[in-house]
């Protein structure tokens, strides 16, 4: 069995009217019913939350694109085991 036979992509219509509509009003504007499925099923696919811009939905010429931003990279790298955290080099007054 291929990977594309274990995906289900999301009915619209089992999704709250209020939270469709608020997707469509803000994180997935511009998107038709079959694009808006599509960011959906992505972002159920990877646990990524649209409203804590974890993953974005936009029209690149015309297509749909969808986007990881750092804040998705970083909740899927904690969900594995073998992520040991981040290191950085930012300073700030105070720190020891």
């Amino acid at each position: 069995m291929n990977e594309l036979q274990t995906v289900q992509a999301v009915d619209l219509s089992t999704v709250n009217p209020a939270t469709l509509q608020t997707l469509k009003d803000t994180v997935a504007q511009g998107a038709t019913d079959s694009e808006l499925s599509m960011f959906l099923t992505l972002a159920g696919t990877y646990k990524l939350d649209p409203f804590a811009k974890q993953i974005y939905f936009m029209k690149a010429g015309g297509k749909p694109t969808i986007i990881t931003g750092r804040d998705g990279y970083l909740s899927i790298a904690q969900r594995d085991k073998n992520f040991d955290g981040l290191l950085s080099g930012t300073v700030h007054e105070h720190d020891e």
